[in-house]
């Protein structure tokens, strides 16, 4: 199988290359009045606009301000038959996030 790394307060975590569209630097999303706390608000990617979904926000991580070396990945997760497209802030101080194998 093959994983996205990516860095969220210090910790490393997993995504399936096949919930992965692509990663992207980051950027400041447009506030969505009325959305849910873990919502950042949304980015327009090539002509769609697309939820920001805070993971240090839905997993409970302290917050800090983007900085240059943030990326996001762009992707789905299947919470339900037909997914949910997101853009997950994903922490990398040290570039775009690893891109690694796990054998099994």
């Amino acid at each position: 199988m093959e994983v996205l790394v990516v860095s969220l307060a210090e910790i490393a975590h997993a995504i399936p290359l096949e919930h992965v569209r692509e990663v992207l630097r980051a950027a400041l999303p447009i506030p969505l009045p009325g959305a849910p706390a873990a919502v950042e608000g949304a980015l327009d990617v090539r002509g769609t606009f697309v939820p920001v979904i805070d993971m240090r926000r839905r997993l409970g991580y302290p917050e800090r301000p983007l900085c240059e070396a943030d990326h996001f990945a762009n992707g789905t997760v299947p919470l339900s038959a037909h997914g949910l497209r997101l853009i997950t802030i994903a922490s990398s101080t040290g570039g775009p996030a690893a891109l690694h194998r796990i054998l099994g």
